[in-house]
Formats: C-alpha cells, structure tokens, sequence
C-alpha cells in the first residue's frame, strides 16, 4: 500500500475513534468503549504492518503527524 494511501487509512480510523470514545464518554454506554478500544487496536496494527520506509523497510513512526520528512533510519526522504 502506497503511503499516502495509509495516512489516509489511519486519519479515518482515528477519527472513528475518536467519534466512538465520545459517544462512550455521552451515552455511557459500555459497546460503544468496546469498539473504541477496537479501533485503536486496528489503527495500531495498521500502523505498525504498513506504515514503513519505502527505502529500509523500517517503521517510520509519526511522520503523519507532520515530524519528519525523512526517515530516521535511512535517512530517505518520504514523498507522500
């Protein structure tokens, strides 16, 4: 998967994260929580599988966050 494709990918499910510990915290109701710890769990699991270096393979971190534009391994530059 392309890297931009993923960053797209893990904005979506943190959004519906976010939205779902919300509605848990509003409602109290508990499978609300449940799928919220559901979804993070997913957008670590994605991130950890696909968010890599193109170049070394090695997982990149917070370059979604807008940190870096390099990896801190290689020293490659990410084009998203």
């Amino acid at each position: 998967m392309k890297l931009k494709t993923v960053r797209t990918v893990l904005l979506v499910i943190f959004s519906i994260f976010c939205v779902l510990w919300l509605l848990a915290f509003l409602t109290k109701f508990p499978p609300f929580g449940y799928a919220a710890i559901a979804t993070i769990i997913a957008y670590g699991i994605i991130n950890i599988v696909f968010w890599r270096c193109p170049n070394c393979g090695k997982c990149i971190g917070g370059i979604w966050l807008g940190k870096y534009n390099h990896c801190r391994y290689c020293g490659e530059e990410i084009k998203l």
